[in-house]
Formats: C-alpha cells, sequence, structure tokens
C-alpha cells in the first residue's frame, strides 16, 4: 500500500509540475479560439487639413445645437521656468479685448447669439469651446476666433484676472482631488509633464501682457 502510494503521489506531482510548466502562450486544450477584434469604425467623422496646415475633424449629430472647439500645442507642458503658470493666467484672461473687439462687444454678440463660450486647458492642449444653436455657427465662429486668436491682453485686464487665479488656487488646494494628481506628475515627469496647471502662488500678479503674448505668439500656430 506504501509503494502504490508512493507511486500514485509521484505520478501526480510529475503531472502538475508539467501542467505548471506549460507555457502561457500555448492555447488550452479544447478551449475555443476567440473570435478576432473588431476594429471600431467612425461614422460620420470627416478629417481634412486646411491650406495653412490647420487639421479639421468635424461630426454632423443632427443635433439642434453645434459646438466647435480649437485645441492649441499650449498647455503647461510648454511653460518654460521663467513664465511657469502662465497658461493659468491665459485660461483667466480668455475672451477679453481683441484687435477688432472689446471685452463687452465679445460678450454682447455672443450672449444675443444665445451662445457661450469657454477655455481649459491641460498639460498638452491649450482647449477653446463655444456652443450655440446651429443657425447661429457662422457668426459665433466669427466671435469665437477674433477672441481666441487676437486677444490684446490690456494691463488692467491681466490686473483685475489675478484675484480670479486666487480663487481658482483656493478651491485647488481644497480639492484632495487635484492634489493628489499634481503631486503624480510632479513626481513622476518632473519637468515639462510635471508643470503644474496651475499658477504658483508666489507668481500670481506677476505676468505681464508682454509675456502672455510672447507665449501666444510661440505655440498658437497651425499643425
Amino acid at each position: 500500500i506504501i509503494a502504490l502510494w508512493g507511486l500514485l503521489s509521484g505520478t501526480l506531482r510529475n503531472r502538475s509540475l508539467s501542467s505548471v510548466s506549460l507555457p502561457m502562450s500555448d492555447p488550452l486544450p479544447d478551449s475555443p479560439s476567440p473570435e478576432p477584434f473588431a476594429k471600431p469604425q467612425l461614422h460620420g467623422i470627416q478629417i481634412s487639413k486646411l491650406e495653412n496646415g490647420l487639421t479639421v475633424t468635424s461630426l454632423e449629430s443632427h443635433s439642434p445645437m453645434a459646438r466647435v472647439g480649437l485645441f492649441v500645442k499650449a498647455g503647461s507642458r510648454y511653460e518654460s521656468p521663467r513664465i511657469l503658470g502662465v497658461s493659468h493666467y491665459l485660461r483667466a484672461t480668455s475672451f477679453m479685448a481683441t484687435t477688432d473687439r472689446t471685452a463687452f462687444r465679445v460678450s454682447r454678440e455672443i450672449d444675443h447669439l444665445g451662445g457661450n463660450m469657454s477655455a481649459s486647458s491641460t498639460r498638452d492642449h491649450f482647449i477653446f469651446s463655444a456652443e450655440c444653436m446651429r443657425d447661429y455657427i457662422e457668426p459665433v465662429i466669427e466671435t469665437f476666433g477674433s477672441a481666441s486668436l487676437s486677444p490684446v491682453y490690456h494691463p488692467w485686464e491681466v490686473s483685475d484676472q489675478s484675484r480670479l487665479v486666487e480663487l481658482e488656487l483656493a478651491m485647488a488646494a481644497q480639492s484632495p482631488h487635484v492634489g493628489v494628481v499634481e503631486d503624480l506628475h510632479k513626481a513622476a515627469f518632473r519637468f515639462n509633464l510635471g508643470n503644474s496647471l496651475y499658477c504658483l502662488p508666489h507668481r500670481v500678479g506677476t505676468f505681464t501682457p508682454e509675456q502672455l503674448h510672447s507665449f501666444v505668439s510661440s505655440d498658437r500656430k497651425s499643425g
């Protein structure tokens, strides 16, 4: 009995070892073959490129509302150490006076058409967006283009927005999620992608219109 038990246990041990040593790349016996992965189809999406190099992506949603967005490679990762936090100030000063419109006119035109505009940023992109009834998309785009591409940055406008920057810093400080994401990026990348989405507290009120124009002219280009 003892000899038989030893023979059986050795056989089972050899089988278990042989099963463990089976390469993970080999398919399991009698297992069904997986179906091939179907690549998702992007129905209705059209991508084109203008002569100036601007890439345009459009989608017909048949919605009564129309949305337009402008994505610019001008996120916080492109900030140099000398101007860390400038993208935060650009968010705060968006849709102010332009070369052909006052801040009041920009706001009045969009409100008159029942639309709204917003600005946001990531570490890679600065994003302008507008939304309105589709019948008014052309005049909204005209105002939207002026507000997003031809800002003036009057000194008093930049100075007044320092209060908004301070408020957003205070709100970010009360959000654990924001703090965790900021610290993770700083630890993982240190520079570029490690740059914060927010202005450093000691730099609030130090940015000049010239610095904003310099960052805008160097990064807001077609492509």
